[in-house]
């Protein structure tokens, strides 16, 4: 009864010092498994959908495959509130295998926007958490974390309305006008171009609604926008003292209105 007995736990001893070796290898080769995020590509989508692509470049080094790949990240704004969240799922790498993919994110601009409205007019940065894990050899699994910062672009930034200026004109037909020019600036700090419409609506100082407008804007990404929102008034129209009401419509959601003193 002996030998056998010495012969079950040899057995057993060599089967764990073969486990014990299988993963101290598995675990060290991990230090060759190796993934790249690149700069995200952005898209906007016809139902205003800001789609981020984030391509992933994946190398398996390791002695062994990888199974149960998974990446999950999400996004949060400047004030920790959550903006969206994204996963990917790889079934299998193989060992010794290059990877390339894609994950994918979405932010409803309308949403975002709508109760953040700060952001248009503010840069930020929102903050990405990532979440990677897998299998090594179908036994051993790692999980990884991370955060990274993404920079947010306001595509209103600084935006500024000066004083209106009032200039006299006669037509051929010796009508009198005048042209109310409001200088307005910003900057599109945003990966994304922006256009809308201008809804200016003129008050006297007693709160009577004297003339209405609507001008069309657009402004490029990165660039300066550096226009004068100007209209005509007929001459019983103008007003010595009063204000503006100056909202703005683009796809995303309506801004405004601010007001913009007449006379002061």
């Amino acid at each position: 009864m002996k030998v056998p007995i010495r012969m079950i736990t040899v057995a057993t001893s060599f089967t764990w010092i073969l486990l014990i070796i299988f993963s101290v290898s598995a675990i060290y080769s991990m230090k060759d498994i190796r993934m790249d995020v690149g700069k995200p590509k952005t898209n906007i989508t016809p139902d205003n959908y800001l789609m981020l692509d984030f391509p992933i470049g994946i190398v398996n080094g390791a002695y062994y495959n990888l199974n149960d790949f998974n990446i999950s990240t999400e996004i949060h704004d400047a004030k920790e509130g959550a903006l969206t969240r994204g996963f990917t799922f790889i079934p299998s790498i193989g060992k010794g295998e290059t990877l390339n993919a894609t994950h994918e994110m979405r932010i409803n601009l309308t949403d975002m926007l709508q109760t953040r409205q700060d952001l248009l007019v503010e840069d930020s940065e929102f903050r990405i958490s990532t979440n990677v894990s897998m299998k090594a050899a179908e036994l051993i699994s790692l999980k990884v974390s991370s955060n990274l910062t993404l920079p947010w672009g306001a595509p209103l930034y600084n935006l500024t309305f000066a004083a209106p200026k009032f200039t006299i004109h006669t037509a051929p037909n010796s009508t009198t006008y005048y042209t109310v020019a409001i200088p307005t600036t910003f900057e599109n700090h945003a990966f994304f171009d922006i256009a809308g419409t201008v809804h200016l609506s003129m008050y006297d100082n007693r709160n009577v609604l004297k003339n209405t407008a609507e001008i069309i804007f657009k402004a490029q990404q990165q660039s300066s926008f550096k226009e004068n929102l100007q209209f005509d008034v007929p001459l019983a129209g103008i007003i010595s003292s009063g204000y503006f009401k100056v909202a703005l419509s683009t796809p995303f959601l309506d801004y405004g209105p601010l007001v913009i003193p007449i006379g002061e």
